[in-house]
């Protein structure tokens, strides 16, 4: 149906009242809808409004095929939301260790602070996600 509306012209950057779009959505649930909104042009750093952008949606629910795609696409690693969170904070929080190493690899900065001077690594070792630790410190060692 969504390529049958696209091929439609149908506005692929219409958003709702919370100023979600359809790659917001797309990149929420994970589905290769994504893919194919980006494909016809979709604007990859739209905004919500909690100024999360598709990239935002993707890292938090895990996503890492969908936050490879939004990247590829140009979306930027250093977006931050009302908390000034990056994708990478909620990745950190999440504890989603491949797409900690995804948004590592294409210069997402880990020593990022939120609006509460919280980094990657606090988040991580708040909700005990060792292992997303212990990439974090790998990485920085690397850098």
């Amino acid at each position: 149906i969504l390529q049958l509306l696209l091929n439609q012209n149908a506005t692929v950057d219409a958003s709702d009242r919370n100023q979600l779009t359809p790659l917001h959505r797309a990149a929420d649930s994970g589905t290769v809808a994504a893919q194919l909104l980006l494909q016809f042009g979709a604007f990859v750093d739209s905004r919500d409004l909690l100024q999360m952008t598709p990239l935002h949606h993707a890292t938090f629910q895990g996503h890492v095929t969908v936050a490879g795609a939004l990247i590829e696409h140009g979306a930027d690693v250093h977006a931050r939301n009302w908390m000034d969170k990056t994708p990478l904070h909620l990745a950190a929080e999440k504890g989603h260790c491949h797409i900690v190493r995804l948004l590592i690899s294409n210069g997402a900065d880990m020593l990022a602070k939120t609006k509460w001077n919280e980094t990657t690594v606090n988040l991580a070792m708040e909700r005990n996600h060792q292992k997303v630790v212990n990439v974090l410190r790998q990485q920085s060692i690397k850098q």
